[in-house]
């Protein structure tokens, strides 16, 4: 609960010029001509219930990568790292450990 309100006020106190870019970005910004030149690995994650970057967007995503993990992480919606920070730390350390060596 104490993460989830640091969170919330985070969220309440940004300067709403700060998400009007950031969407412009998103809305603006068109990887399928590119993501496919990704080689590195890449770990793809979102919340089930991510109405704002999607599974299906980022099924899509992971299809397009050439190396990459998709992680779906059940009932988790777009603040994953909040709702299931344990889960989450645990994909993220599944991935890294199991990335080739340099």
């Amino acid at each position: 609960p104490e993460a989830v309100e640091v969170r919330k006020k985070q969220v309440l106190e940004t300067d709403p010029a700060v998400f009007a870019d950031v969407f412009r970005l998103y809305a603006e910004t068109e990887m399928a001509p590119w993501i496919h030149e990704v080689s590195v690995p890449a770990l793809v994650m979102t919340g089930e219930n991510d109405v704002n970057c999607s599974p299906r967007l980022n099924k899509q995503i992971a299809a397009a990568l050439p190396n990459a993990t998709l992680v779906i992480v059940d009932r988790a919606q777009h603040g994953l790292a909040i709702e299931e920070a344990q889960r989450v730390a645990n994909e993220i350390l599944a991935f890294l450990t199991n990335l080739p060596p340099v």
